[in-house]
């Protein structure tokens, strides 16, 4: 398993920037604004979850590869999430995990093709009141309504505007944080990091940044 998270405020790329990505299995994208949600196929067919907007189509990504997307564009005003799949031959079945406070976003997740079809992904923006009570408990009721879900394997990767180990501290035995060991804001916090079960993934690594605030970062699974 290989996935890739980015929040990509003050960033201003196209999908194009995905076609480096073509082989992962999944991508998962906080900020994405308004003119990356024009550019989604089907943008006019959007389906309502929960009340909050989900596009949905496959993007281009250089001459051969597609990919499949999910973007959701909430309704409260706060900025869209998106998540992507190279697995381009399986129908949309999304999950929109509604947000535990008002005025906060909600979080999409994507079920995988085979042959990863029993995992999920998940994209995760937390609100930024770094190491509150009020902070903690958003993050521990989202990833509690993830697992109530039922799923066997899931992964949840974003931007936590929390530290690794006060997630970590959130989460029972069999959940499992990885994170790249480094700095992810140029302000020096490491919040953009995966939450998952089982250890579906296990190292992780800072990449180049595109122009963002936040540095990209990659999970894989290594033996």
């Amino acid at each position: 398993m290989n996935i890739y998270t980015w929040n990509m405020e003050h960033a201003n790329p196209n999908w194009g920037f995905l076609s480096q990505f073509a082989n992962l299995d999944a991508v998962c994208l906080q900020e994405t604004g308004a003119r990356m949600t024009r550019m989604i196929p089907d943008r006019h067919s959007p389906r309502n979850i929960h009340g909050e907007l989900v596009y949905f189509g496959m993007i281009q990504i250089g001459r051969y590869n597609f990919m499949r997307i999910a973007l959701a564009w909430f309704r409260a005003g706060q900025n869209s999430l998106a998540v992507a799949t190279r697995d381009t031959h399986a129908p949309f079945d999304i999950e929109v995990i509604p947000p535990p406070a008002a005025n906060t976003r909600a979080t999409i997740g994507l079920q995988l093709a085979p042959p990863h079809q029993d995992t999920w992904v998940y994209s995760i923006h937390a609100p930024s009141k770094q190491g509150s009570a009020w902070q903690m408990e958003w993050i521990a009721r989202v990833l509690a309504a993830i697992d109530a879900r039922g799923h066997a394997r899931w992964i949840c990767a974003g931007d936590y505007n929390a530290s690794p180990a006060a997630v970590g501290a959130l989460c029972p035995p069999e959940h499992f944080v990885v994170d790249a060991g480094q700095a992810t804001h140029q302000k020096g916090g490491n919040y953009d990091f995966a939450v998952c079960k089982p250890l579906i993934v296990n190292r992780g690594a800072v990449m180049s940044n595109h122009g963002g605030d936040h540095w990209p970062v990659q999970l894989w699974r290594e033996a």
